[in-house]
């Protein structure tokens, strides 16, 4: 039997969770992507399978050069809440949510103000 004891000393704000999820099991035909909603209060996840839809927000992160970014951190907010998602390897970035109104996009330092999703449209973006 071992008995193991660690104590750590937390500074700043800053709350860093990792979860890994596999692949569908043989046989699965239902939704590959998942929604992941955050409880601030308790500070538990909910997970969501979800099919994308061609009318939400999505498009391609670029860099500078125009290449594909990978893992990019992409932010939308609209109505006062904020959304959020990353690139996947070719770049490509999908909000599930259905925005209505305006919206403001946001990856590293760049910005763009939307005033609604286009149905169909690719909202790309490059890096600065």
């Amino acid at each position: 039997m071992t008995d193991l004891n660690t104590t750590a000393a937390l500074t700043g704000t800053e709350q860093v969770s990792y979860v890994t999820m596999g692949g569908p099991a043989y046989g699965y035909t239902g939704p590959v992507n998942m929604d992941v909603y955050f409880d601030t209060v308790y500070q538990t996840f909910a997970f969501l399978p979800t099919e994308l839809s061609p009318e939400a927000l999505h498009g391609v992160i670029s860099s500078s050069q125009g290449k594909p970014v990978a893992g990019q951190l992409v932010t939308a907010t609209a109505g006062g809440v904020k959304y959020r998602t990353y690139t996947n390897a070719r770049g490509e970035y999908h909000f599930s949510s259905k925005f209505t109104g305006p919206i403001d996009l946001q990856t590293g330092s760049t910005t763009q103000h939307l005033p609604g999703v286009e149905t169909g449209k690719s909202v790309d973006l490059r890096l600065q």
